[in-house]
């Protein structure tokens, strides 16, 4: 049997993304700024190997597979697969020195982010050997090097992320656990590869649960809030909101937490079409996905209370070079019409044409839980995937 639970499935409305998905786009964050640095390391494989640290195969591999070209270390991969990866981990166990942990993470990185297709070795090696496919990652996260640390939570985050079984409980409280003290780290300069962590474990529901679970919600809140925090941060993070909401009593939870004063700070002051996107998209799960018809009317008041109708109207009238932003607000404004009924017309003012008949026509329909029962424009689909040319 195995140490950890089968995962029954992805959640329909989350993509299933490469490693480079959660990345910020723009400038290097300060890990792939370091790994730059990490790639013109130089390793005496031979050394190792004569002092019996690694075993004949392990060294044949990598001392080919470090001298090769990109095309050609696909073609090792290709055709060693398993042994491939067996390799490349038997090194992060049988060496501490971090110069050499580092490279070889770094390694494995690449391989991911060049070919996601290999990542089936790995899990192909994981049932071979019993363990978990992200255990010697996890492991690595003990020690004192930030980019060993940093590193080896994004390889965990993919690569369970992409895996059939879930953590086990414990790995699972631990990690989502390290993932909170480091948005509560002072001056954290990792804090967009956290986030990025972060982003591709709430793809699946049930770190959504666990996450709320070790109070996580809060502290992420809070890093919204504050006045540091740059543009590629917020698109980030409010991205974890619009996923984390997706889960009903996760989103009960956002709510109660008064988080949609945050969200309307943000959504006032956004200057990127991708971060008013998010924020919309995020608002709209609040009202959809709650299943108490009282905590919906709650998050409805506050909507209103932090003037988001207001804030609607004006960027339904805008020209925007992202079309989906029109969408997603007048989707927004079909959910609230839902909720609060005939007021719709006097929150929002004047909507362009199109918005306005569609709006007249769901002020009739009477609020039901159900995503389907909310879709009152034509393509403002409830599953839309709000990362477009991001």
């Amino acid at each position: 049997m195995s140490a950890y639970a089968r995962l029954s499935g992805y959640d329909e409305v989350a993509p299933k993304p490469g490693l480079e998905d959660a990345s910020p786009s723009g400038p290097m964050n300060r890990l792939e700024q370091q790994a730059v640095q990490v790639r013109q390391a130089q390793t005496a494989w031979q050394s190792y190997f004569q002092g019996k640290v690694i075993t004949e195969d392990v060294f044949r591999f990598i001392q080919e597979y470090d001298q090769a070209d990109g095309e050609r270390r696909a073609q090792l991969v290709a055709t060693h697969g398993i042994q491939a990866v067996k390799a490349l981990l038997q090194i992060l166990q049988s060496i501490s020195k971090e110069q050499v942990l580092q490279y070889v993470l770094t390694l494995i990185d690449d391989l991911l982010q060049n070919d996601p297709t290999t990542i089936r070795f790995f899990h192909q090696y994981a049932d071979q050997s019993g363990t978990p496919v992200y255990s010697s990652f996890i492991k690595l996260m003990n020690r004192p090097d930030h980019f060993i640390v940093q590193m080896s939570s994004r390889l965990v985050s993919f690569l369970v992320l992409h895996s059939r079984h879930l953590m086990s409980a414990d790995d699972q409280r631990w990690y989502l656990h390290w993932l909170v003290q480091q948005l509560q780290a002072p001056n954290n300069v990792y804090m967009t590869c956290v986030a990025g962590s972060l982003q591709r474990l709430m793809r699946v529901d049930a770190y959504r649960i666990g996450y709320m679970q070790v109070h996580g919600i809060k502290p992420l809140l809070d890093v919204l809030a504050s006045r540091n925090t740059g543009f590629q941060m917020q698109y980030q993070l409010i991205f974890c909101v619009w996923l984390m909401a997706y889960n009903s009593k996760v989103a009960t939870t956002i709510i109660n937490m008064n988080a949609i004063p945050v969200l309307a700070d943000a959504l006032k002051a956004s200057g990127k079409e991708k971060v008013t996107r998010i924020i919309l998209a995020a608002l709209r799960n609040l009202l959809e996905k709650p299943a108490d018809k009282q905590v919906v009317h709650v998050a409805a008041t506050a909507m209103i209370s932090s003037k988001v109708p207001t804030v609607i109207a004006v960027l339904a009238n805008k020209q925007w070079q992202d079309e989906d932003i029109r969408v997603v607000s007048r989707g927004l404004v079909s959910v609230f019409t839902c909720c609060m009924g005939s007021n719709c017309s006097r929150l929002f003012g004047t909507l362009p044409k199109r918005a306005s008949s569609q709006c007249l026509r769901s002020a009739q329909c009477t609020y039901m839980y159900g995503p389907r029962q909310f879709e009152c424009f034509p393509g403002a689909r409830h599953d839309r995937i709000p990362e477009k040319n991001c």
